[in-house]
């Protein structure tokens, strides 16, 4: 959504809306660490009212509003590592006979 208001195109239907429904998750991070967040939650809230208000958009603050989502973003689960097989005498026996 952010990237499709920082474009020339026009803002789509039902923006703040859209912006409005990651506000609670955005004022739960700003209670828990105020300085990373709150200016933050301060300029989703102003966003959200110009968009109600169809007045021209601040484009300067939605990259920290990106920053914010972004790192609010759960972190993604760890690649699975490859781990030798274990070495038994039957496949170490095999591998010999191959030889």
């Amino acid at each position: 959504m952010l990237r499709q208001l920082r474009g020339a195109a026009p803002v789509p239907a039902g923006a703040a809306a859209t912006l409005e429904q990651a506000g609670p998750e955005l004022a739960r991070a700003a209670l828990q660490r105020p300085g990373r967040y709150l200016v933050a939650l301060r300029t989703l809230r102003e966003v959200t009212s110009t968009l109600r208000t169809s007045q021209p958009l601040n484009k300067v603050a939605l990259p920290l509003l990106e920053r914010a989502f972004t790192d609010l973003l759960p972190l993604p689960p760890p690649a699975p590592t490859t781990r030798p097989a274990p070495a038994s005498q039957l496949s170490r026996r095999y591998f010999e006979q191959l030889n």
